[in-house]
């Protein structure tokens, strides 16, 4: 039997009244780390694990370039080439991903990186239903059925489609005992995601400014967005 699994439809514990984004449970920053030693604790923690090693050097020089020049947390891309060299930074539009047709081009796009972690993403079964005003859409992957979203179009559909995707992938990172998790990056047309695990997800977090470009567990990206009433959806 099917196992079958909605994402994201436990309320959240911590809710934000204002309307203004909430402050971000940032580490306190460091600023007395020098660029090389941002690389060496990278390094240590196995962020490069996944970078061919033809493309190791270069990524690490443009890793500590990015940091020492606008402590900005980024990969190198490869070559004309919207993909990144260690495997880690995706392009997340939320519009592309809520229209037919997103949700299986970013799961293909995604298969690179889970294909290094020994983690096969096998899809089918996409069931999707639009009318005017509303959006049904679940898809089977590796045998469990998620549901992408279902509920009306409004002005956090983009968005919830990003949060939807991430925790769908990060249950799959989890079943197959993976240490690396989804982090989200921004939102709708500007969206991106990176795999980390928790540790690296740690150490940028102290040592890098956090705003809308700064990597955020899920929950804390649905919270910062102001998604927090509007991801229970009905089954």
């Amino acid at each position: 039997m099917k196992n079958v699994r909605i994402i994201g439809l436990i309320p959240f514990l911590i809710c934000c009244a204002c309307t203004n984004k909430p402050q971000l449970n940032s580490l306190e920053i460091s600023t007395k780390i020098t660029p090389e030693e941002y690389i060496r604790m990278l390094d240590s923690l196995d962020y490069f694990h996944m970078t061919p090693k033809n493309e190791l050097d270069s990524s690490k020089i443009y890793l500590l370039n990015m940091f020492k020049d606008l402590r900005f947390f980024d990969g190198k891309p490869f070559y004309d080439s919207i993909y990144n060299v260690d495997y880690r930074f995706y392009v997340l539009d939320g519009e592309e991903l809520y229209e037919e047709g997103g949700l299986i081009t970013y799961i293909n796009d995604l298969t690179r990186t889970f294909a290094k972690l020994g983690i096969p993403i096998k899809h089918k079964n996409e069931d999707i239903r639009i009318t005017p005003d509303s959006l049904y859409h679940s898809i089977e992957i590796n045998g469990s059925v998620y549901v992408a979203y279902n509920g009306k179009h409004n002005e956090y559909s983009w968005s919830i489609a990003a949060y939807k995707f991430a925790e769908m992938l990060n249950s799959e990172l989890e079943k197959h005992g993976s240490r690396e998790r989804i982090y989200l990056i921004n939102s709708e047309n500007d969206g991106r995601l990176v795999f980390l695990t928790e540790e690296i997800y740690e150490f940028v977090r102290k040592v890098i400014p956090v705003d809308d470009d700064t990597p955020m567990e899920v929950q804390e990206w649905a919270r910062y967005h102001g998604l927090e009433k509007h991801l229970t959806m009905p089954s």
